[in-house]
């Protein structure tokens, strides 16, 4: 088995380590956003029934409750847009709008999304892995740019290169681009320093 360079097999890892970082700093920021707006919530209530009640009033029963239907019906709506807008684009809009309540709005349940994406993104390694995905990194170089239909010319075919493809796109070494016929696989500009590096060390 050939050799992988320790730089790949580290930038591999450090895709992983990322993932796992970047999904427990989503699910601290989710705990904390919902619980302030709980907290919002709860002292909005009691603002309002002391106003009407007095010092008798009393935090509502039934508000977490009322909190939880609030947090689904929040969950939802995002999810919906998830679903109709997968890959958003940036739009020419001014930074203060009533856009911001929209955001601000959606921005718990993203970093709950946020928390299932980052640890989507882990990917499960071993040394047969870093090795055909260095295989196929080579290859994709010598080639210049690989082509959807060339993907199944490969000596290995079917779904194990489409995921070494994720792999590498994961760490940041291959982007997919759209051609005039196919989309294709092509190593970043960004990344042409990197492997040249690779090269000195094999």
């Amino acid at each position: 088995m050939e050799v992988v360079p320790r730089a790949f097999s580290h930038r591999l890892t450090s895709h992983n380590r990322q993932a796992l970082f970047t999904a427990l700093l989503s699910l601290a920021g989710a705990v904390t956003t919902w619980s302030l707006l709980y907290f919002f919530a709860r002292g909005l209530s009691l603002f309002l029934l002391t106003s009407i009640h007095g010092e008798a009033a009393t935090e509502p029963p039934h508000l977490f409750y009322y909190f939880s239907g609030a947090m689904g019906l929040l969950l939802t709506l995002a999810a919906m847009e998830r679903a109709y807008h997968p890959f958003p684009t940036a739009t020419d809009r001014p930074i203060l709008g009533w856009h911001l309540i929209k955001d601000l709005a959606f921005l718990p349940p993203r970093l709950t999304f946020a928390i299932y994406d980052n640890l989507n993104a882990y990917q499960y390694l071993n040394r047969e892995i870093v090795a055909d995905a260095w295989d196929l990194f080579q290859k994709v170089e010598a080639r210049g740019k690989l082509s959807y239909r060339e993907v199944n010319q490969l000596d290995q075919t079917g779904p194990k290169t489409r995921g070494l493809l994720v792999l590498l796109q994961f760490a940041g070494l291959l982007d997919l681009h759209r051609g005039e016929e196919d989309w294709f696989y092509l190593i970043p500009s960004s990344q042409r320093e990197f492997c040249e590096q690779i090269k000195k060390t094999t």
